[in-house]
């Protein structure tokens, strides 16, 4: 335990904060499609994009040779999801937005949409931000016997 997270650099941490969003995503989109009144814009395989992108990352992270694309395939399978998501529920937008941008019309919008549009927007820019990071630390190299500030 002590080497999975040991050899884990920010990249992982960052990639595993949006897995805890995607995770809040979920439970928000999926409560959006059943009791949020969004069924009619709902969209099952947004979900299952969804699920699948979370699995792939906890899966990819356990084995050494694929831990560093872990974060890269969570980041498309998650941004796939947001796109499809969106492509669901543009009809939405049209809908509350018909008598332009006011105040009103957000007022108006489905409180669970808004939230679950708001956590996919964060867990997408974070698995983003994730993904261009190292995920694994560099081996410490040596030169001639010296590494860092001592001779090994």
């Amino acid at each position: 335990m002590k080497d999975f997270f040991g050899s884990k650099a920010v990249g992982f941490y960052v990639s595993a904060a949006s897995v805890v969003l995607s995770l809040a995503t979920l439970l928000v989109y999926a409560l959006y499609g059943t009791v949020g009144g969004g069924a009619q814009y709902f969209s099952p395989t947004a979900l299952v994009l969804l699920i699948v992108s979370i699995l792939a990352f906890c899966g990819m992270c356990i084995f050494r040779v694929t831990a560093p694309w872990a974060s890269f395939v969570q980041a498309v399978f998650l941004f796939a999801s947001f796109l499809v998501c969106l492509y669901s529920c543009y009809m939405y937008f049209s809908e509350v937005f018909y008598g332009g941008i006011t105040e009103r019309a957000f007022e108006l919008m489905n409180k669970y949409f808004l939230f679950s549009l708001i956590l996919y927007l964060l867990s997408v820019i974070t698995s983003q931000v994730g993904a261009q990071m190292r995920q694994i630390k560099k081996p410490e190299t040596t030169i001639l016997g010296y590494a860092g500030n001592e001779w090994k």
